[in-house]
């Protein structure tokens, strides 16, 4: 799905065996290979989804709930929102992951679901001229240099 898609990525998560009770299963986001918990180093970020306003930074995770199956009903729609940023970047690999709630069933054969962040913004190109520049030292003295932003401008751009 591409970021700031309306309606978020959708997963149907379909249950079978006695469906004419309740029933819930938890569900959570990781990044592939990683815990539910990631930083900016391992790629999928929380920033990559909403978050919940006036969230501690010491909780900020991946987004994880439940959801609820009422009697008869074999399927549910998991939608998890994606946020649209500014930030050019590569596309990212995340996972769904079902586990049993403390009250409910077992896991069929497939307990975990993937899913891809497409990227929607064009990387900023930056250069910078003159390539060589010669100056002689004394009081005042000083290169100046002038950097040239160009593709992808709606966001910012760091320059090192």
């Amino acid at each position: 799905m591409t970021e700031g898609t309306a309606g978020g990525a959708r997963f149907v998560v379909t249950r079978s065996g006695n469906t004419a009770v309740a029933g819930s299963i938890d569900w959570s986001v990781k990044k592939p290979g990683y815990g539910p918990v990631v930083s900016d180093r391992e790629g999928l970020v929380f920033a990559d989804f909403p978050l919940a306003p006036n969230l501690p930074v010491w909780m900020i995770a991946l987004p994880s709930g439940r959801l609820d199956f009422a009697p008869g009903q074999t399927s549910c729609v998991l939608e998890i929102l994606v946020a649209d940023d500014t930030h050019a970047e590569a596309d990212e690999d995340f996972e769904v992951w079902l586990s049993p709630s403390y009250v409910d069933g077992f896991l069929g054969q497939t307990p975990v679901a993937k899913g891809r962040i497409i990227d929607n913004d064009a990387p900023a190109f930056v250069s910078i001229s003159p390539i060589v520049a010669e100056q002689t030292e004394g009081p005042g003295a000083a290169l100046v240099f002038r950097v040239h932003r160009a593709g992808g401008t709606d966001g910012p751009a760091d320059v090192w």
